[in-house]
C-alpha cells in the first residue's frame, strides 16, 4: 500500500514538474496551447485558499524567500485535502489571534470560512507560507 501512495506523489510531482520545465520563460506548453503560469494554477487550485496560497508560495520564489525545492514540495503537500484543510485551519486562526481585519464572523463570533475572501489576504498568506513550509519540513 505504500508504494502505491509513494508512485502517486511521485507521478504528481513528475506532473507539476514538467507542466513549468518545458519552458524558459515561464509559460507551459499543454495541448499545444500556450497557457500562462496563472492558468495553469487556475487548473491546479482546488479553492481559493488553495489558489492563494500557490500565488504567495509563487511571489515568495520570485523574491528569492523561498527554494524552488520548497516551492515544489509546498504544491505537492497542497494537492491532499487533508493538509490543504489543516493549513488553512492555520490560516484561519492565526488571523483570528492576530487581530485580521478581513475575518468574517457571525453573532457568535464563529469565523464563517466560505465568506473569506483570500484573495485580499495575499500579504498575509505570503507571511504564513514560511510557517507552512517549515510544518512540513518538521514533519516530512
Amino acid at each position: 500500500m505504500k508504494f502505491k501512495n509513494y508512485v502517486t506523489t511521485l507521478f504528481l510531482a513528475l506532473c507539476l514538474f514538467v507542466s513549468t520545465a518545458f519552458s524558459q520563460n515561464g509559460t507551459a506548453t499543454l495541448n499545444g496551447n500556450q497557457e500562462k503560469p496563472n492558468q495553469v494554477l487556475e487548473v491546479e487550485a482546488q479553492s481559493s485558499f488553495h489558489k492563494n496560497v500557490i500565488r504567495a508560495a509563487i511571489e515568495l520564489h520570485k523574491k528569492g524567500e523561498i527554494k524552488r525545492s520548497q516551492l515544489l514540495r509546498l504544491r505537492i503537500c497542497m494537492l491532499s485535502p487533508a493538509f490543504r484543510n489543516s493549513a488553512e485551519e492555520l490560516a484561519i486562526t492565526q488571523m483570528v489571534f492576530s487581530g485580521a481585519e478581513n475575518v468574517p464572523m457571525n453573532e457568535n463570533g464563529v469565523v464563517e470560512r466560505s465568506q473569506i475572501d483570500w484573495d485580499a489576504l495575499l500579504e498575509f498568506l505570503e507571511k504564513l507560507v514560511p510557517i507552512i513550509i517549515q510544518i512540513i519540513s518538521i514533519f516530512g
